[in-house]
């Protein structure tokens, strides 16, 4: 087994003890529907672990900006995961049951998802929806995240939304991002430890620390109201939450915390989704 995809299984096992120990829980124990804030949580990171739109979650909650939480505080999950277009699997579900309540057809999910028969699913996973004939709401979420703005090339910059946007760190692309069970959420760069990483685009700290398993030292950063980026696996974090950075600001070290190899995992995400970062960075 590749050492990608032994992450991949590794890190669906970590939301699966997750959702059943300490993170997820409805108000009546039955579902996966509400989160409990702990100690090191963001609404941002909270946004991030599930695959939604920290927007939709806030307005779900009632939360306006800056978007303060607190530790015991119960989140709603259930209207925020279908606002964004999203469903996140839960004990006991199965594609065609899913397919059933959204609407859609197994053929269909499994197409958007990238999934293959026998479509095997696990507990935590993020699975897109289309085709909603009861909430035109959600089906035009899952349309409009997938109607991603077009990238522009100018002077060897590439930007999308007004947003320049350039490599975090220099190396070599171990891994390319990828869909499905067994996908990468972005691209995986090798390079040396204490290694420069940078921010991608100006933007905002909104996550520093370490509470998301399977992360390690980890930095989020918004950009406009859309763009999320991420920085994974990191020795040392450089800048704290609600500071403004530059493009090519140096925000932490290349590590290898909560993964075997010094390197990278560099994720952007376009209203909560992941996206190929690769058809937004400049050619090397």
């Amino acid at each position: 087994m590749s050492q990608n995809k032994l992450k991949c299984l590794l890190g669906s096992a970590l939301i699966a003890l997750t959702l059943a120990l300490t993170g997820c829980s409805s108000s009546d124990g039955g579902s996966t529907s509400s989160y409990k804030v702990r100690s090191g949580d963001t609404l941002y990171s909270i946004a991030f672990k599930y695959g939604l739109d920290y927007k939709s979650l806030a307005k779900l909650n009632g939360i306006s900006s800056p978007y303060r939480i607190y530790v015991g505080q119960i989140l709603d999950l259930g209207q925020a995961v279908s606002s964004s277009g999203t469903y996140i699997v839960k004990s006991g579900d199965t594609l065609s049951g899913i397919a059933k309540k959204s609407g859609s057809t197994v053929k269909t999910l499994a197409s958007i998802n990238g999934l293959s028969a026998p479509y095997t699913l696990y507990v935590g996973q993020s699975l897109k929806l289309s085709g909603d004939a009861r909430s035109g709401s959600r089906a035009a979420a899952a349309v409009n995240v997938a109607a991603l703005p077009k990238t522009v090339t100018t002077n060897g910059q590439r930007q999308a939304s007004g947003i320049v946007w350039s490599w975090p760190t220099s190396g070599r692309v171990t891994a390319g991002y990828s869909r499905g069970e067994l996908g990468n959420p972005g691209i995986t760069i090798a390079g040396q430890r204490h290694q420069s990483i940078k921010a991608a685009a100006d933007g905002k700290v909104v996550y520093s620390g370490s509470a998301l398993r399977g992360y390690g030292n980890l930095i989020i950063l918004t950009h406009g109201t859309n763009y999320l980026t991420a920085y994974a696996h990191n020795e040392s974090l450089l800048v704290k939450e609600g500071q403004q950075v530059k493009r090519g600001q140096p925000i932490a070290t290349m590590g290898s915390t909560d993964t075997d190899n010094v390197e990278l995992l560099f994720e952007l995400r376009y209203q909560g989704q992941t996206v190929d970062p690769m058809a937004y960075l400049p050619a090397q």
